[in-house]
């Protein structure tokens, strides 16, 4: 398999998905960036980016314990935006 690198020197130029992968990957902390091939060609560039937490920041509560005495998810999500404002 070619790096992108041999791909430039023996082709001249790199291919135009290389810059495509090298921006996405050079603008993202945690996650990953795939490569999408058919028929020998790059048909997609797919990337999920991951959001680590600080392990010193407190633990939010559950969902459960945001709910007590009330039903329905609206109650428990009304709790969790107060939380974050």
């Amino acid at each position: 398999m070619k790096t992108a690198s041999q791909i430039e020197r023996t082709e001249g130029i790199a291919p135009s998905w290389v810059s495509l992968v090298q921006s996405q990957v050079g603008s993202l902390r945690f996650g990953v960036v795939q490569i999408v091939v058919h028929d020998s060609r790059v048909v997609q560039i797919e990337r999920t980016e991951r959001l680590r937490l600080d392990k010193s920041q407190p633990k939010a509560p559950s969902i459960s314990s945001l709910g007590a005495g009330r039903t329905g998810n609206s109650a428990a999500f009304e709790q969790v935006t107060e939380l974050h404002q």
